[in-house]
């Protein structure tokens, strides 16, 4: 049975659908299309299709005709190619700007990812059912109007080319005119002028043509068989729950006391889901037989068996598979914890280029979700290099030695033929700029010998063993000896590494591997996984308290928040930590109570009222978080928008006089005095204040200042009721395969091939279902046209169907609504080979989003505010402060 690569299938339908249009032809990506072409292989995967140079759509400029890849046909631009994530209404400013930038082009051709019903279907689309010829239309004639009405501006001097005119310039002019549009509204000035752009649009001597095409295979493959969307694009941005959701619009919602009425429809992002799903299977030559389970997905099964069911005679001869859609929602535990996945690791501890240009700068919609970029970097370990010699290098070898080391910015070919040809050039002087890495997953060689799959399919220990094997053999094929023996450790890769890094040729040759060892140092390195295990551990404890009715998780989790704030102070042993090792923050405590009150709301079933724990022992730790705030945590916390100002304050007055009471008296004066600050919540506080009120009625100043800190802390215990609030809606999130009363059967594969303190993910325990041919409780099965019929009136006359099954099927994609994490793609395999249905089953993972323990941090508390995670890599330069220029392959020169 042949298996699907997802690589090779996306590099296949680009160069079916887009070959011919992006030789010779200036690449022009936005933010989303930049992260996919990076895990497709970078620019080695595009320099075959002959690009001219590959460019940033929101930085367009007409200095980018300057830079070349190789030698070119023409000096001009003639042809140019935009690949975008988006609407093309949102996009459009950067189209139009791109459009003018080269007047003399010919071809002007758009692939988008969004097709044309899933436009007509958008809310904050104006395009109809014909979308790409009405956005044909569109552009231009606002390029005709901007063309004409430069010319009449600038008759008289050179200004006219509209190649002067600035992004903010045509964003003015295109605002207007977008808006004239939407409203059908026409200007009085440029009536005449439109008239006759509408004439020159169908005209066939107008110099050049527009071409808009649907290429829905942007995607971001993890692994050949792991993938998710771009985190800057539509499909991971657009929202998957109403506004007013309890758990955000990052994260479905389930809600098993109100069914949803039909005319609210579903929410934007899961008919997004639906319209890419359909033409994917068209993609793959796939029918997708489909399941769901989740309330969003089945809302989504119907759709996606809707748009199906209207091409079913088509697609008889596609290879059958299953697809079993998920709510991510049933199953919060596995992406808040800290697994043991190598691929979750380098995304929590390696830096991410943060992008100049975000969604929020396009005409989107207000409510699309934030998410963190895809683009990890990852050191290469020779950024001491700033000048390389090269003899006697072809242009074909210095274009594959700049895609293994694509640093990122500076790389700069001139496009002088006699510095292209390499049969007479006897060196040839590379620059490197200093650079933090480059992205990991842009290699084409990565993907052909395996490494990426074999590593972030494995365990942390496996993945150890396969990367120290790699590099003892390329060392053995170097002829240069390593010592041999020992436990791995990072200390010992990066010896190894060196030592394949100190020939240039040796190092270019090997690069892919170098690059891969370096990650796995960073993520084995003691300084950066110490606070990971250690939350690994508390994470096991409170699994462990679950079953124990000696042991409450919200005390354990209480515990843990003092130790963000009280150095050494630990009221259980369990989790304490020494004082020298205060790994623990606040926000790391926060994502250990998502993990505990998820964890509560699957255990226990007749837990509150109001939430899993009692009143008292929510209250505690209510107060613990409150003090937590107030005493000195100074991360940036998403919920706190609003207050950064007022606690700054707070803790320059306050933190400094603890601290000197704390030295002087050991601490115990200091907890006197923030026991007196504390107010009694449980009378609203009204009494002590009125105490306050009454000692300090002398001092105008004292009571100015215990006024503002008991209003602040009001507000703070505010905030911190909210975020409850919402820790209450996780707790309730697996009711729906509770309402089933067979949650039992899930469970019951939890420490399944491990240790009794391991939890399973929900997709281990459903393929362990599906493989042992046993019922997955809860899960619907969404019948064909073709299946319904046959299921409802042609029965009686012999010609009855045979109920499916998912595992009939020998392909299975499943796709998690709101994102996977690298522990769900480990246990698929591990499930496979329990199993071993290795070659006998092909199983396909997809996902909204690549969720962290942060990630799902700011999507349920933090409301997706991003923070940079240069805390983790321990790098005296970081990119993604400094460097935020966005350039995907190709860095030109910072412009004007």
């Amino acid at each position: 049975m042949a298996s699907i690569n997802l690589h090779k299938a996306c590099l296949d339908s680009f160069a079916q659908l887009a070959g011919e249009d992006v030789k010779d032809a200036l690449v022009y990506m936005d933010a989303g299309a930049g992260q996919a072409f990076h895990f497709l292989g970078g620019l080695s995967a595009l320099l075959p299709f002959g690009p001219r140079a590959v460019c940033s759509l929101e930085n367009a400029s007409a200095k980018d005709a300057e830079v070349l890849l190789g030698p070119a046909a023409n000096d001009a631009v003639e042809k140019v190619l935009v690949i975008t994530t988006h609407l093309l209404s949102h996009v459009h400013q950067y189209i139009h700007h791109c459009l003018q930038a080269h007047n003399a082009v010919k071809v002007f051709t758009v692939l988008t990812s969004v097709s044309e019903e899933a436009h007509a279907a958008h809310p904050d689309s104006h395009l109809g059912t014909d979308a790409f010829h009405e956005y044909k239309r569109c552009l231009m004639e606002d390029h005709q109007l901007l063309l004409q009405r430069a010319n009449a501006e600038h008759t008289e001097g050179a200004d006219s080319n509209l190649e002067n005119l600035g992004l903010a310039e045509v964003n003015e002019f295109h605002g207007k005119a977008m808006d004239a549009r939407e409203s059908n509204i026409p200007t009085n000035a440029d009536s005449q002028v439109k008239d006759k752009a509408e004439e020159d649009s169908e005209d066939p001597t107008v110099s050049f043509s527009v071409k808009i095409k649907h290429f829905p295979m942007i995607i971001c493959p993890l692994t050949s068989r792991a993938f998710v969307f771009p985190s800057n694009g539509l499909l991971a941005t657009a929202p998957l729950a109403d506004v007013n959701s309890p758990l955000g619009i990052g994260i479905p919602y389930t809600n098993c006391t109100s069914a949803r009425h039909e005319d609210e429809g579903i929410p934007i992002g899961g008919t997004l889901l639906a319209h890419f799903l359909h033409h994917l299977a068209g993609q793959l030559s796939l029918k997708f037989d489909v399941y769901t389970l989740g309330p969003l997905s089945n809302e989504v099964g119907k759709h996606l068996t809707e748009l199906s069911g209207l091409a079913d005679v088509s697609v008889r001869s596609r290879r059958p598979a299953g697809l079993l859609l998920m709510d991510r929602t049933l199953d919060l535990v596995t992406p808040s914890s800290h697994g043991d996945s190598l691929l979750d690791r380098i995304f929590a501890f390696s830096s991410r280029r943060i992008d100049e240009y975000q969604t929020k700068n396009l005409r989107a919609s207000p409510t699309a979700v934030s998410r963190r970029a895809l683009d990890v970097r990852v050191a290469n370990g020779i950024d001491d290099l700033e000048e390389v010699w090269m003899p006697g290098l072809h242009s074909e070898e210095i274009g594959d030695f700049l895609s293994k080391y694509e640093f990122g910015e500076g790389l700069i070919i001139s496009k002088s033929p006699k510095n292209l040809d390499g049969s007479d050039a006897t060196k040839r002087t590379i620059p490197m700029l200093r650079a933090l890495g480059s992205s990991l997953f842009d290699s084409v060689e990565k993907r052909e010998n395996g490494y990426l799959d074999l590593i972030l399919e494995k365990r942390v220990s496996d993945s150890l063993h396969f990367i120290e094997t790699w590099l003892q053999e390329s060392n053995s094929q170097e002829s240069i000896e390593s010592s041999k023996g020992g436990a791995i450790s990072s200390q010992k890769i990066q010896s190894i590494c060196n030592l394949l890094s100190q020939n240039v040729l040796t190092a270019a040759q090997h690069a892919d591997l170098i690059q891969i060892s370096k990650a796995v140092e960073m993520a084995i390195d003691p300084g950066l996984s110490s606070k990971w295990d250690g939350l690994l551990n508390a994470e096991r404890v409170l699994l462990m308290s679950v079953g124990d009715s000696n042991q409450s998780i919200a005390s354990q989790i209480c515990d843990v928040v003092y130790q963000s704030i009280d150095k050494g102070h630990s009221r259980n042993q369990a989790l304490s930590q020494p004082k020298a090792q205060k790994l623990f923050t606040l926000r790391d405590a926060l994502t250990l109570a998502i993990v505990g009150y998820a964890l509560a709301g699957h255990s226990f079933e007749n837990s509150f009222a109001e939430g899993p724990f009692s009143r008292e022992e929510e209250e505690q730790l209510k107060q613990a978080v409150v003090d937590a705030i107030l005493q000195g945590s100074e991360e940036r916390l998403g919920f706190l928008q609003g207050l950064e100002d007022s606690l700054a304050l707070h803790r320059q007055r306050e933190v400094p006089e603890l601290s000197a009471t704390s030295e002087s008296r050991g601490g115990e004066a200091a907890m006197v005095k923030n026991e007196e600050l504390q107010l009694d919540f449980s009378n609203e506080g009204w009494e002590a204040w009125d105490d306050e009120e009454e000692i300090d009625m002398g001092s105008g100043e004292a009571y100015d200042g215990d006024y503002q800190r008991t209003q602040l802390r009001l507000q703070v215990r505010d905030r911190v009721e909210a975020v409850f609030g919402r820790l209450h809606r996780v707790s309730e999130a697996r009711r729906f395969l509770q309402a089933k009363n067979k949650s039992s059967v899930f469970d019951d594969y939890d420490g399944f091939g491990g240790s009794s303190s391991t939890r399973r993910s929900l997709i281990f325990k459903v393929l362990m279902l599906l493989f042992a041919k046993a019922e997955i409780p809860g899960m619907e099965h969404h019948a064909s046209f073709v299946g319904r019929i046959l299921k409802s009136g042609l029965g009686r006359f012999g010609l009855r169907q045979v109920k499916p099954k998912l595992s009939d099927n020998k392909l299975i994609m499943v796709f998690v609504i709101g994102g996977i994490n690298g522990v769900e793609i480990c246990e698929a395999k591990e499930a496979q080979a329990i199993y071993k249905m290795e070659d006998d089953a092909d199983i396909v993972l997809g996902g909204t989003s690549f969720l962290t323990p942060d990630d799902v941090f700011d999507l349920l508390i933090g409301d997706g505010e991003i923070d940079c995670k240069c805390e983790y890599y321990n790098c005296s330069r970081r990119a993604c402060i400094e460097d935020q220029t966005w350039p995907i392959f190709l860095y030109l020169e910072k412009k004007s």
